[in-house]
C-alpha cells in the first residue's frame, strides 16, 4: 500500500534500531542517507498518526483495509517532525479453515468468549457466508441473535485490546466468578496466560508463552482446544460417576451387613470375603479409566449437594433389593450361615457390576457401548465369583442354581434401577 520514492537500499544505512515496544506500539529506526539522518517508524496506525498526521485520503484507505478484514501497520518517515506517512502494510487474516472440522469450530464458537473487532468480525462472517454460497449473507435474525448473546455484548466493549490489558481482563472476569481460558502466542501474552485458570499457547508461540501456559498445542490451528475440552469433560464424567458409585455402594453395604446380622444372627460377610469383593470390583473400576465417557455439551462443575441428593433415591432403591435377597436366602432357601456369607459376597459383586453400567451413562445404559476392556473385566469378575462360589474356594459352596438365579435377578434389578436413574437425573443436574 506504500508508494515508492525511488530510494535505493544501498543509499540508506541504519545506525540505530529500536524494536517494537508494546508500551508505545511502535518500532523505530534511524538511517543515514547522504550524510543526513532519516527517522523511520512503523506500528499501530493510531500511534503513528501522532507523529505523522493522516490525510483524509489515508484515513479513508485505512478504513477500507480494516473493513476488508486486514490487520494494518502504518509506516512513516522524515528528517524532522512531523514525519510523512508513507503508507500501510496490510496483513491478510483469512478465515481459519485449518482449525479442524466445521462442527467442532461451531461448537467452540458457541461457547467461547472471544470476538474480534466489531466491523472486522462482521465482514469476516459475511465473507464466510459468501464462500459457502455465492451471493448468500448472514440473515438479519442470526446477526441479531449473535448480538444479543451476553458474552459477546460484554466483550465488544474491550476491543481493540492491547497486550497490557489482557491480564487485567482475565482478572476482571475471574473476580466475577468466571473460569477463564486464555489463548496466546507472544511474550506479551505471558502474564495473562499465567493468570488464567487455563492458559493455552498455540504451536507457534514463543518459549516464554509456552512456559507460562498450562496447555501447549502441538499442531497448527485451534482444533487442539476442542480436543482438550472434550477430554477434560470426559475425565470429569468418569470421576463423577465413580464418586456417585462410591457414595451408593459404601452406605448401602454397611446397612446391608447390619440387616444381614439381624436376619441371620450371624455375620453375613467375613473379613476375607469383604476384601475379596473389594478386590474383585476394583478390576472393573480400573477398567473404567479406558471407558468411552461421553463429554457433556456444557461446562461442568462440582455440585456436591445434588450429587448427594441423587445418591439417596438410588441407594434407597438398591437397599430393599439386597435385603430381599438375604431374606429369600435365609427364609426361603434355608441356606446355612456359611452359604449366606457366600450369597452375600456374590450378591455384592453382581449388584456392583450392574451399578457400574447404570451410572456410567446419563441416558439409558445401552445408549453407548462400553469399552472392550471394561466388558472383559466384568466378564472375568462374574466368572471368577461364580467359580469360587460354586467350587467353595475360600468360602462355603453355593448351588449353581442359586448363583444363576442371583445373576438373573441382578439383571432385572439393573434395568429397573436404570429407569430410576433417569427419573432422578431429570430432576437433579449432578454435573
Amino acid at each position: 500500500m506504500a508508494k515508492g520514492r525511488g530510494r535505493g537500499r544501498a543509499s540508506l544505512t541504519v545506525v540505530r534500531f529500536t524494536p517494537f515496544d508494546p508500551a508505545v506500539k511502535m518500532a523505530e529506526a534511524i538511517a543515514v542517507e547522504a550524510g543526513r539522518e532519516i527517522r523511520v517508524v512503523k506500528g499501530a496506525p493510531v500511534v503513528v498518526a501522532t507523529v505523522a498526521p493522516m490525510t483524509p485520503a489515508s484515513e479513508k484507505e485505512l478504513e477500507a483495509l480494516n473493513f476488508a478484514g486486514y490487520r494494518t501497520i502504518a509506516v512513516a518517515a522524515g528528517r524532522s517532525a512531523p514525519l510523512e506517512l508513507i503508507g500501510f502494510i496490510a496483513f491478510s487474516d483469512p478465515p481459519a479453515r485449518r482449525f479442524g472440522g466445521i462442527a467442532d469450530r461451531a461448537a467452540l464458537a458457541r461457547r467461547a468468549s472471544g470476538h474480534d473487532h466489531r466491523r472486522r468480525g462482521r465482514h469476516r462472517c459475511d465473507r464466510r457466508a459468501r464462500d459457502r454460497a455465492p451471493g448468500a449473507r448472514l440473515s438479519a435474525g442470526r446477526r441479531s441473535r449473535e448480538r444479543r448473546a451476553e458474552g459477546l455484548r460484554r466483550l465488544r466493549r474491550h476491543f481493540p485490546v492491547f497486550p497490557e490489558k489482557k491480564f487485567l481482563l482475565v482478572k476482571a472476569f475471574q473476580q466475577k466468578g468466571h473460569a477463564v481460558g486464555m489463548c496466546g502466542d507472544g511474550a506479551n501474552d505471558a502474564p495473562a496466560l499465567r493468570q488464567a485458570q487455563m492458559g493455552i499457547a498455540v504451536s507457534t508461540a514463543t518459549d516464554v508463552a509456552k512456559a507460562a501456559a498450562g496447555v501447549v498445542l502441538t499442531e497448527p490451528g485451534l482444533g487442539g482446544i476442542v480436543a482438550c475440552i472434550k477430554e477434560g469433560r470426559s475425565a470429569f464424567q468418569r470421576v463423577l460417576t465413580y464418586t456417585l458409585t462410591i457414595l451408593i455402594n459404601k452406605c448401602v453395604t454397611l446397612i446391608v451387613l447390619g440387616a444381614g446380622l439381624i436376619i441371620t444372627g450371624h455375620a453375613v460377610l467375613t473379613p476375607l470375603l469383604q476384601a475379596l469383593s473389594m478386590l474383585t470390583n476394583d478390576f472393573v473400576t480400573m477398567a473404567r479409566a479406558a471407558d468411552r465417557a461421553r463429554p457433556s455439551p456444557y461446562p461442568n462443575a462440582w455440585r456436591v449437594r445434588n450429587l448427594t441428593l441423587a445418591a439417596v433415591p438410588l441407594g434407597s432403591f438398591r437397599l430393599p433389593y439386597l435385603v430381599a435377597v438375604l431374606g429369600v436366602g435365609w427364609y426361603g432357601l434355608r441356606l446355612g450361615p456359611g452359604e449366606m456369607q457366600t450369597l452375600t459376597y456374590a450378591m455384592l459383586v453382581f449388584a456392583g457390576q450392574g451399578n457400574v453400567y447404570v451410572l456410567r451413562e446419563h441416558g439409558r445404559l445401552w445408549s453407548s457401548r462400553p469399552a472392550p476392556i471394561m466388558l472383559l473385566a466384568s466378564l472375568c469378575d462374574v466368572l471368577l465369583v461364580a467359580s469360587l462360589a460354586a467350587g467353595g474356594v475360600l468360602m462355603s459352596p453355593l448351588p449353581i442354581t442359586v448363583i444363576a438365579l442371583l445373576a438373573a435377578t441382578t439383571i432385572v434389578f439393573t434395568l429397573a434401577m436404570d429407569s430410576i436413574k433417569l427419573a432422578v437425573y431429570a430432576h437433579l443436574r449432578i454435573d
